[in-house]
């Protein structure tokens, strides 16, 4: 058989660079009696010969993959005797984590972990490329049944199924390609055009090579608030998924200052009757795109996101990787393509919480591996009256104290949309009651709105007269007072008059964070001047690229930033670090910005194309 679209990603994939962040592991403690371990084997292998995908490999024929369908003989059930020393969870990992030979493995791998009585474990690790989440229910219900059959001398009582996954990826080839594929293709490239990269804060610096390392969080969401979920969800016709992805899409928004966000949402990808009883790979992802305006109404934004998905599902037969391959060809290493979040929601009929075992209970236990393949996947579920949020994070991106924020961030704004569906996007309430009690007390924060007339310069100013001898800036071991800060600034921005810097000048700025970083902000804004931050880190060409799109002649910089500028011609560095030997007799400044004036201009990452410099004025 030929490869699904969805499959042959997964194989390239796997050829680049492995594929252990496309198993789906899950751990389960057995409780109830023994377990008759051969007639265990039994019924997997039962499971296996009426679901031939997970017992196929991928063969190569002049570059392309291709299924190949073996018998069950060779499929054993792994049977470990652990002793009371042994570390437990180490083995479960160790079990989890090896690799699947794509070309030789069975695709599902079981281990049963013999403790004693009434303490075995059953570890399941199956490969992605012939398992999704649907899959499960399908999976442990039949291995029920025919276990229980077994034991109890009767027939199975399963119908034969009318297709194999072969046969959906024989179809799939055949009808969604050519004429048809193309001119479904244009409803999203249309929807995604123009798209760029979700710019969330990140903790750490993004690697080049995207990172699977990963972590989970997870807290809770209280009855009433799901209580108040479904009935808006009945009075406004949307559903419980609908509105709990708008308000991830207000919490993005919120976090990046974006209004054009995307998110990646998964759909069972099941749209005939024939493969609802069919274990295989057919979840498809989804692009939802929407605009999200501050200054609107929470349920217009819901209405928008309703049409957003809805549009999307009229066109859930593309294959995502036939997406890709359309709107985004240029490819960057550092982050997935169209986006980096994932959204899903689970009900409570996706995946039985205690599946059954014959007469035996299965108890799942968490299995402490994580891996993320994109920068965020949130989950919403609910179970009954219970509901939870979990979010799986890049680890090389993250912190788990900053993920466990956002949650507390989500749940605040949910809280907000339901008790006061007609507020304005930007004005949903987001902080925790202890954020605003440590900013009220710490910092000094009121609410107050910022002033439109006057400068950060005007701001600062103010500031340093005021509050002179405190603490303006703190670097380490350094300290620097307001009216030290002032001075200091005052300096350099007459230093910066003698280079030629006036009224919105683009002045480069290539510096370690330190405190002399501030001092060059501060610095170019009071010559009048606007800053264009060059990170030490950028590769060359693209520090090269920036310099020439802004015209770039003079540049603040540090030993980190000139050794990073080394080769590229024209450029005025003024040593940043060294302000106690300029001259005191410098000239004032006479280049007083004003609140319309250019304060900074901030590069976009460029990873749909050339990057963009963003103009930002002072108000």
């Amino acid at each position: 058989y030929p490869l699904s679209y969805s499959q042959e990603r997964l194989w390239f994939i796997d050829r680049l660079e492995g594929s252990v962040h496309y198993h789906v592991p899950v751990v389960y403690g057995i409780r109830g009696g023994l377990v008759d371990v051969d007639l265990l084997e039994a019924s997997f292998r039962l499971v296996m010969e009426r679901h031939e995908v997970l017992r196929s490999v991928v063969v190569e024929r002049e570059g392309e993959g291709y299924q190949r369908v073996m018998g069950t003989e060779g499929w054993t059930l792994g049977r470990h005797r652990l002793g009371i020393g042994d570390d437990v969870d180490r083995y479960i990992e160790i079990l989890m984590g090896k690799p699947f030979d794509l070309s030789s493995d069975y695709m599902l791998r079981a281990d049963l972990l013999q403790r004693g009585e009434g303490k075995d474990i059953l570890v399941l690790t199956l490969h992605h490329i012939a398992f999704d989440g649907w899959s499960w229910g399908i999976l442990m219900g039949e291995l029920d049944r025919l276990y229980g059959s077994i034991v109890d001398g009767l027939g199975t009582g399963l119908a034969e199924l009318p297709v194999q996954y072969g046969d959906y990826a024989v179809w799939q080839r055949e009808q969604v390609s050519g004429a048809y594929l193309q001119g479904r293709l244009k409803y999203w490239k249309d929807r995604l055009e123009g798209l760029e990269p979700l710019l969330l804060p990140t903790d750490k610096r993004r690697p080049l090579v995207q990172s699977t390392r990963g972590g989970h969080v997870y807290a809770a969401i209280p009855a009433h608030i799901l209580d108040g979920v479904r009935k808006m969800c009945v009075q406004e016709g949307v559903t419980p998924y609908m509105f709990y992805l708008t308000v991830f899409q207000v919490l993005l928004y919120r976090y990046s200052g974006q209004s054009d966000i995307c998110v990646g949402s998964p759909i069972a990808g099941r749209i005939h009757e024939e493969t609802e009883r069919l274990i295989g790979f057919f979840v498809n992802t989804l692009a939802i795109r929407s605009t999200v305006d501050g200054e609107e109404g929470f349920l217009a934004l819901l209405s928008q996101v309703k049409e957003n998905i809805l549009g999307a599902y009229e066109y859930q037969d593309v294959p995502f990787e036939k997406i890709v391959e359309a709107v985004a060809p240029e490819r960057d290493l550092g982050r997935t393509p169209l986006f980096q979040v994932m959204f899903t929601y689970e009900d409570s009929s996706a995946n039985p919480e205690r599946p059954l075992l014959g007469g035996l209970e299965l108890e799942q236990i968490p299995s402490g591996v994580s891996s993320s393949k994109f920068d965020l996947t949130f989950t919403v579920g609910e179970k009954g009256e219970e509901g939870v949020l979990g979010i799986e994070y890049c680890s090389d991106l993250y912190h788990r104290a900053s993920v466990e924020r956002m949650l507390g961030h989500y749940l605040e704004i949910l809280v907000s949309a339901v008790v006061g569906p007609d507020t304005k996007v930007g004005l949903l309430r987001m902080l925790t009651e202890a954020e605003e009690a440590e900013l009220s007390r710490g910092l000094g924060y009121r609410k107050a709105p910022y002033p439109r007339d006057k400068t950060i310069v005007d701001l600062f100013r103010e500031t340093a007269q005021k509050y002179g001898d405190c603490t303006a800036l703190v670097s380490g071991e350094h300290r620097l007072s307001y009216s030290e800060l002032d001075q200091l600034t005052d300096r350099l921005a007459s230093h910066l008059y003698c280079h030629g810097v006036g009224r919105e000048s683009l002045v480069g700025i290539c510096m370690d964070r330190t405190e002399w970083l501030i001092v060059g902000i501060l610095g170019i804004l009071k010559a009048g001047g606007a800053y264009v931050p060059l990170d030490p880190d950028y590769p060359v060409d693209r520090l090269s690229y920036m310099v020439k799109d802004t015209g770039l002649q003079v540049t603040i910089c540090d030993t980190s930033g000139r050794t990073s500028l080394v080769g590229i011609d024209g450029l005025d560095l003024v040593d940043g670090t060294a302000p106690s030997v300029w001259h005191a007799d410098v000239p004032p400044v006479l280049n007083a910005p004003v609140a319309e004036d250019l304060a900074y201009v901030i590069y976009t990452s460029g990873s749909t194309g050339r990057p963009k410099g963003v103009m930002i004025e002072h108000r």
